[in-house]
């Protein structure tokens, strides 16, 4: 779906955004464009894609710079009203990893470690366009006692730097990216859904386009697994300066610790690739 094709648009009367399978065709939709508030026209073609359109034609090229990115205001903001004060959210497994070179190895060691499995979650008492940590956010929410906070990205909106480091800690911080939308707002028609629908199932179960900007847990894994940490590089000091010994019927044999230390690097690869597969 193009940028420059709206799929929601607001009525002026109520200010309340409505889809475009929702209008009657034309003019007598009644809407406005949400950037520009400009009038649009509802255009419901046989074959084409169904959009909002500004209503006229000098007034789009004049407008066209200013709503390039009408798409995702229009989205952001019906978002919001679907949302209301409650919804429940599919998010993702949020794992990360710590690392450190160690000179008598001579090489890094990396341990990973899992802040949260994937879970679906109920937030309430849901507020629209309010600060946090001192940035304009989309919706803050309340999980058992614990902020949570939605920030809705795409093509020219990235996560405020804020959002990374919150003056709280006791909270949670989630980008939604939106730049998959328009692919399947483009399907919409022909898997019989309107755009509010896929929308909807979008916001509540596609957990790709969900990152995890903050976790409270984040600081409190990441102190364990550079214990862990430490852990495996003693261990793996270890081995490095205890000679392997292979035992026959007749004799003792000895390798040296070059060589040793070639199989302990080869036998930790081995175990970090097992790791990744699992």
């Amino acid at each position: 779906m193009d940028l420059n094709l709206i799929p929601f648009g607001l009525i002026d009367v109520t200010n309340k955004f409505v889809d475009i399978y929702d209008v009657e065709r034309g003019k007598s939709c009644n809407c406005i464009c949400p950037s520009c508030r400009t009038p649009l026209i509802a255009r419901h073609g046989d074959s084409n894609t169904w959009h909002f359109a500004h209503a006229h034609k000098g007034v789009y090229k004049k407008t066209k710079k200013e709503c390039e990115y009408s798409f995702y205001l229009s989205v952001r903001l019906m978002a919001r009203q679907l949302i209301d004060s409650r919804i429940a959210l599919g998010l993702p497994e949020y794992e990360s990893h710590v690392d450190k070179f160690d000179d008598e190895l001579g090489y890094s060691v990396q341990e990973k470690f899992i802040i949260t499995r994937e879970q679906n979650v109920t937030i309430e008492e849901i507020k629209v366009e309010k600060f946090f940590s001192g940035v304009a956010v989309d919706l803050i929410g309340n999980i058992n006692g614990f902020q949570f906070v939605i920030y809705f990205t795409h093509q020219n909106r990235d996560v405020p730097i804020e959002l990374y480091t919150p003056n709280s800690h006791k909270c949670g911080v989630i980008a939604v990216e939106l730049n998959s939308l328009p692919m399947l707002f483009s399907k919409a028609r022909k898997d019989g859904k309107t755009y509010k629908e896929v929308l909807e199932i979008f916001l509540s179960t596609n957990r790709d386009s969900k990152k995890w900007i903050f976790h409270p847990s984040y600081k409190k894994q990441e102190i364990a697994a550079f214990e862990a940490l430490e852990e495996t590089i003693k261990k793996l000091k270890e081995k490095k300066n205890t000679p392997f010994k292979f035992s026959s019927t007749d004799s003792h044999t000895f390798i040296s610790k070059e060589d040793f230390l070639d199989a302990a690097v080869d036998s930790y690869m081995l175990d970090r690739k097992k790791n990744a597969q699992t």
